[in-house]
């Protein structure tokens, strides 16, 4: 994957986060990232790709189309809109919804929240969605 913030796919999912260790930051949009939204977020990737060294907690950094994977976007209520998600992926999957504006600023201050334990993240169920399966939809 060349891309510098890959999308969240049936295919990559295992890899990007279902099987990650640590916290997926992914930002859910209609297509793919373009513009200031996608430099903001790929400087923020950076940043935290730097800050990871020394943290030893694992960011992983990817997008997901709300127009594709319908029953994900539901899952976080983004079936409409642009949103941040975390979703930490270990046993007991839990997530968290960004709130706040869209800037690398205020998404980096949701990082450091997540870092200090100072957030709520909400249960996911123990069945996730399925992915939309691209390959039979060609």
């Amino acid at each position: 994957m060349t891309s510098p913030f890959p999308e969240l796919t049936a295919e990559s999912a295992k890899d990007l986060c279902l099987e990650h260790l640590g916290f997926c930051v992914i930002l859910v949009t209609k297509g793919q990232p373009t513009g200031d939204l996608s430099k903001q977020f790929e400087s923020l990737k950076n940043s935290f790709e730097k800050k990871n060294e020394k943290l030893k907690m694992p960011f992983g950094f990817m997008w997901l189309d709300y127009q594709h994977e319908k029953d994900w976007a539901a899952l976080f209520g983004s079936e409409d809109k642009q949103n941040v998600i975390f979703l930490n992926p270990g046993k007991r999957k839990r997530y968290l919804v960004h709130e706040g504006e869209y800037s690398e600023k205020a998404i980096s201050t949701t990082i450091d929240r997540v870092l200090s334990g100072d957030t709520s993240f909400k249960r996911l169920g123990d069945k996730l969605p399925a992915f939309l399966d691209r390959k039979s939809a060609k």
